[in-house]
């Protein structure tokens, strides 16, 4: 890093800068080794561009890489002159250089000077050596699994992790619904920063993760041993009470540990040690826990047990203490043995280092554990058997248990004598077991989960019991305390200690599944009747005694059904429908039997498709500064949204609703004029926006015309030209108050810009407008008037008399073609048949042509037929050439693919659109108008290839996609629903296949419909939108996956005027060819 400054100064006088240029302005700085005895071997160079302006003298920030240094061996020279022990020194030389300076002027005189402000030396060490046991460490850290780890939901796809048992770092290894469902790496992302996952897609259920912990890495201040050590103990460490734990550990001759800090002396830039320390309390330790299923942090006490061995290597033994710990959560029971499992590590903390290094080496560990003198245990541990009775799912053969399960709520208690003894120096162990009777009558250990536990099908039979004199079926539990007790304490005699143990089963609960089978009567006949909804515009009414009451008519509109109607108001009403099934028994000597044969209730509660409410205040036109806004709603709703609109919405705050009356929400706005920009006499919208607890929505727009202009009040006494001051005022002087506000915001203006003599006009004004009245006085018609009649005497026929017989007379024209007898038909050829056929073969048409009065030639016109196997559509390149590309084709808005070009045809096809991909992601697309419904139906040959020929439709002017399915590389046409991939259907690759889909983006569905070979079509769906728009505006077709090329035809859209859905399915001309394809017979032919 070097900052220096160079260029001009002490310019002479009538010279400028700006008269000066050059292109060749550069530092050059070169690099030496300079040994103990002075002798300077060249090492490399550098030359630094500096910026050619300004070329006065300037200070100059450059950062020189010594990579860029030109030599054979540089990095290995900079290196022994940088490092200890070499006993070289690095000498650096800078010099600045301009050169080729264009001076327009007539003479420049200045200095050029060089000034060293700063140099300094930043080396970076990516590297660094990792050794453990003698062999250098791949992975710097021990591998800890935490399973099956329930995420806390935060937001609407977003998960966090918040009962993790470590600070570690860690790697999600998997992400699971709680139906076990694997979710795809590419569907969520992991933020480490806060320990969340957000999902691609929203999801409602519960989320499960496996993570693996980055335990004890390895970094510049922290080793660890990278794996567990485990000691192993002979006996029970039941029957012997441990006290302590020792840990004797006997390190190499420089394995204490400890660590080493180098850094630069700023003097000599030699690396020298600022630092160093080695003390066996450096050392900790991690003892695994098998209660938690962690490791803990153990705190030691560290004695020099040196000399202890016969090769007087340094020892330490690292105790542990029962007063601060209890061993048996670390001791893993074995029976006969038991295991203890721990991590080594040294874990500091550095700052401003140039190196470091952090060891510990360890020759051996012996383990020992100190225990009191034995006890007298004795065990009792209290059970009870009891029953759960299956009986009525055995009782009738018409359910099939599958399943139950069980979740058990108990008490334990263990009372002692009233002494302190127990409390203070008792150890208890204690444990539930739970046990089930078999077949054997023997009770067999059950393992619970959480106090629960399942039993399948064939579990049940194997445990299940009959008593066949009371017919019932049950299974037989048994649960048993068991508890163990060790005082440590010298009673110094004979003593009695009482205890009492107890379980109590509080209560159990019991889930079955099961399978029933009913048999229920179909009635013989079933009729769906739909009954339409009608909105009705009449007033409410009531029947009296007195006869019909008129309610005062309403604005809103009722609904009717079934010749009734209801009411509509705030609450929501329940509507029954009842449906009588009867049977007509004609054959009857009474006359036709009406017999019940089956009655139906549907009970429906009806709502308001979308919320409803009104603006209670502010009322008026006008609104100032600061305003609340209050509106009622339906009780229903959750939400209300103040929103200004101007074309754009902009979120002013969430209306809260009032504590006293839950359907009306407030909210104080004091800052319009701030918030909307707005100035006095402008006119705002106010949006609200009203969310239901369906999460239906509905906008009302409320115009105000804003007034922040504040009053200036003035009073006057009298008229203004006394002087109160010396005159008195009497209760007949006029005071009056002017607040300098008008009392409406009328127009005053008389209409002045008429002519009085022939009209009057009156003013009537109100507070937002005048209306004028016109009178008409003393007006008529000076405009000329005039009769003309037509004699037709200027008007003269002209026509050919060879064609017709015409006459023209008073208006009247009589016209008539000339007999066919006088005029000639050409003399057509008597072979065939006096005819010919312009549709095939070769024509004759030797007639006498002679005779046609000079006409020498006949003229023919036919229209040219549609091309062979055609299908018909909005887009089906019938005209255009052959070999059109890109956006030339009408179709083709945008185009990625490498080839995208028009073709004669393929496979019974004409004029196809022939796509060919590159290993990239190639895509083509066609905007239209907004559509919130519609079809869309094309042909697609595809390859079997990864994400082929995918159709994806946009809405927003293209900005969010809608819906898209494809053709997967697995065989399966699969369509996104939602958030999920969805396999719809197989196909077979390299063949015409016709698509369709049906989109309805008010209801956010849509339908697929796909016509295979020689197979009729078939509806799919209907599946949902991906993100919901109101409308579609562009048809988007991409594929990825590799080199490879698919075919388009005939794409069509519902909206195209003259074109019906399914227009597209079959060629409108061509011959297909069979047995009997009657290409060559005659027309007509009987």
């Amino acid at each position: 890093l070097l900052t220096m400054k160079s260029g001009f100064n002490d310019i002479m006088d009538g010279t400028e800068l700006t008269q000066i240029t050059t292109n060749d302005y550069y530092v050059t700085v070169k690099l030496y080794k300079l040994d103990s005895d002075n002798n300077i071997a060249y090492i490399g160079s550098s030359t630094q561009s500096i910026a050619s302006l300004p070329l006065g003298f300037s200070q100059y920030n450059l950062e020189i890489s010594f990579d860029s240094f030109e030599a054979s061996n540089g990095l290995q020279d900079i290196g022994e002159t940088l490092t200890q022990g070499y006993g070289n020194d690095l000498y650096v030389t800078v010099e600045t250089t301009i050169s080729n300076c264009l001076v327009d002027a007539h003479l420049f005189r200045g200095h050029f000077a060089q000034q060293i402000l700063d140099a300094q030396i930043e080396i970076e060490s990516e590297n660094s050596g990792l050794i453990y046991n003698g062999v250098p460490v791949s992975t710097p850290y021990l591998e800890l699994d935490h399973n099956n780890i329930q995420l806390n939901k935060i937001d609407e796809r977003k998960y966090q992790f918040d009962t993790l048992k470590y600070n570690f770092g860690y790697e999600v290894s998997e992400v699971r619904t709680e139906t076990g469902t694997i979710i795809d790496n590419a569907d969520y992302y992991f933020s480490s920063f806060d320990n969340t996952i957000s999902l691609n897609y929203e999801y409602n259920g519960l989320i499960f993760a496996d993570i693996i912990y980055h335990a004890f890495e390895w970094e510049i201040d922290s080793i660890s041993t990278l794996e567990p050590i485990t000691m192993s103990f002979s006996e029970d460490f039941i029957s012997q009470y441990t006290s302590y734990l020792e840990l004797e550990i006997e390190f190499d001759f420089d394995g204490i540990p400890g660590f080493e800090i180098m850094n630069l002396d700023t003097s000599s830039g030699k690396v020298v040690m600022t630092s160093e320390e080695k003390n066996a309390n450096l050392l900790r330790l991690y003892l695994y826990n098998y209660k938690t299923e962690t490791y803990d942090f153990i705190d030691c006490v560290v004695y020099d047990n040196y000399g202890g061995s016969n090769n007087f290597l340094p020892t330490f033994s690292y105790i542990i203490d029962r007063n601060f710990i209890v061993f048996e959560d670390y001791f893993n029971d074995l029976e006969s043995t038991f295991d203890i499992s721990f991590i080594l590590a040294i874990d500091e903390s550095f700052d401003n280092y140039f190196a470091s290094k952090i060891n510990f080496g360890i020759n051996s560990i012996n383990a020992k554990i100190y225990h009191d003198p034995p006890s007298i245990e004795q065990f009792l541990n209290p059970h009870f058997v009891f029953d759960v009775d299956l009986s009525k799912y055995y009782s009738t053969g018409s359910i099939d248990l599958d399943e139950i399960s069980l979740e058990f709520d108990y008490l334990t208690t263990i009372l002692n004598d009233e002494s302190s003894i127990f409390s203070q120096y008792a150890l208890i162990n204690e444990d539930i077991v739970f046990s089930i009777q078999n077949k054997y009558f023997e009770f067999e250990t059950l393992t619970l989960e959480d106090t629960k536990i399942s039993f399948s099908r064939k579990e049940i039979t194997n445990f299940l019991i009959h008593n066949k004199d009371n017919d019932k079926y049950f299974i037989r539990l048994k649960l048993e305390y068991e508890w163990s007790c060790i005082i440590k304490v010298n009673l110094g005699g004979t003593s009695r200690i009482e205890i009492l143990s107890s379980v109590q089963l509080v209560k159990y609960n019991l889930n079955v599944k099961y399978s029933s089978t009913e048999t229920e009567r179909i009635s013989a006949f079933e009729s769906s009747t739909p009954h339409d909804l009608a909105a009705i515009n009449a007033p409410n009414y009531v029947e009296t005694d007195a006869g019909i009451v008129v309610f005062p008519d309403d604005s809103e509109v009722d609904i009717g059904i079934n010749s009734g109607f209801l009411r509509n108001i705030d609450t929501r009403q329940r509507l029954m429908i009842r449906q009588d099934l009867s049977y007509e028994f004609p054959d009857s000597q009474l006359s036709p039997i009406s017999v019940l044969v089956d009655q139906s209730y549907s009970d429906m509660i009806l709502r308001f498709t979308k919320p409803i409410g009104y603006l209670e205040s502010p009322t008026g036109f006008y609104i100032n500064n600061s305003k609340k806004f209050s509106f009622i709603t339906e009780f229903d709703v959750a939400s209300v949204e103040l929103y200004w609109f101007d074309g754009t919405e902009h979120l002013i705050g969430e209306m809260q609703p009032n504590p006293l009356q839950m359907n009306k929400f407030e909210y104080n706005w004091n800052s319009i004029d701030i918030d909307t920009g707005a100035t006095s006499g402008d006119t705002i919208d106010v949006l609200i926006r009203l969310t239901d607890t369906l999460s239906a929505t509905n906008d009302y727009h409320y115009y105000f015309e804003v007034d922040f202009i504040a009053p200036t009040p003035s009073v006057t006494i009298g008229d203004g030209i006394q002087n109160f001051e010396t005159e008195v005022s009497n209760p007949f002087t006029n005071i009056d108050f002017d607040s300098s506000v008008l009392p409406s915001y009328g127009w005053y203006e008389q209409f002045t810009s008429y002519d009085a003599s022939y009209m009057t006009s009156s003013l009537s004004p109100d507070d937002h407008s005048s209306t004028y009245t016109i009178d008409p006085l003393n007006m008529q018609n000076n405009f000329p008037s005039e009769n003309t009649q037509e004699d037709w005497s200027s008007w003269n026929l002209s026509y050919d008399s060879q064609v017709t017989d015409s006459s023209f007379s008073n208006g009247s024209l009589d016209s008539s073609l000339i007999p066919q007898s006088a005029s000639y038909v050409p003399v057509q050829a008597q072979t065939p048949s006096g005819d010919f056929n312009l549709l095939d073969g070769t024509s004759d048409f030797a007639g006498d042509l002679a005779l046609s009065d000079g006409i020498s030639f006949s003229t023919f016109d036919s229209t040219a037929p549609a091309p062979p196997n055609h299908y018909p559509a909005t887009y089906s390149f019938e005209n255009l050439a052959d070999y059109t590309s890109g956006t030339d084709i009408d179709f083709v808005d945008y185009n990625s693919y490498s080839v995208a070009q028009i073709i004669p045809g393929i496979d019974g096809h004409n004029k196809v659109l022939e796509l060919t991909s590159n290993t990239n992601w190639n895509s083509i697309y066609d905007d239209f108008t907004d559509q919130i419904g519609g079809t869309i139906e094309w042909w697609v040959k595809t390859p079997q290839t990864y994400y082929s020929s995918r159709l994806i439709l946009y809405g927003d002017n293209g900005a969010t996609q809608v819906l898209w399915f494809y053709f997967h590389d697995t065989g399966y046409i699969r369509v996104k629903s939602g958030g999920s991939n969805v396999n719809v259907v197989t196909y077979t690759p390299n063949t015409w296949i016709h698509m369709r889909v049906d989109f309805n983006s008010f209801l956010g569905l849509f339908f697929l419909y796909i016509k295979k070979p020689y197979e009729n079509e078939v509806e799919y769906g209907p599946y949902g939108y991906i993100n919901s728009v109101s409308a579609i505006d562009r048809a988007h077709f991409d594929s990825g996956g590799g080199s490879n090329i698919r075919y388009l035809d005939a794409i069509a859209y519902s909206w195209t005027p003259g074109y019906t859905i399914g227009d597209n399915l079959y060629t409108t001309t061509g011959h297909f060819p069979g047995t009997y394809s009657f290409e060559n017979d005659a027309h007509n032919t009987q």
